[in-house]
């Protein structure tokens, strides 16, 4: 006879999930709900591929968008940010950057930031 896994739910029964209603309902606050004086909105170009190498990022239109206050790739920060070390195990002798130098490790890593003034919706 198989193990029985001692993880998995046999129970089918709905269970209640505190605070679900208000998530549920609408009624909840994130923090893209608040609103605070002089409040800055940050933005990030995400990789779309995993293991590739960066040739070039050109920011020029993203610095001459309105209200753009600041944007930044790993070479404006390099000096500024020091990497920090990985945790345990096989990430333990990486040096981790806040934006990737040369390569980029993951799908969905940051590779520039942005802010700026005022919100941008799509």
């Amino acid at each position: 006879m198989a193990e029985e896994n001692k993880h998995e739910r046999t129970d089918t029964r709905a269970f209640e999930r505190k605070g679900a209603a208000r998530l549920v309902r609408g009624a909840a606050c994130y923090v893209d709900d608040l609103q605070l004086p002089d409040m800055a909105y940050a933005a990030f170009v995400r990789s779309s591929a995993a293991r590739a190498k960066i040739s070039r990022l050109d920011l020029t239109s993203a610095r001459d968008g309105p209200g753009v206050l600041a944007v930044v790739a790993s070479a404006e920060i390099t000096g500024d940010i020091r990497p920090i070390r990985g945790a345990e195990g096989p990430l333990a002798d990486c040096l981790i950057y806040p934006l990737p130098q040369n390569d980029v490790h993951y799908v969905g890593e940051p590779l520039s930031g942005a802010g700026r003034s005022g919100r941008r919706r799509h």
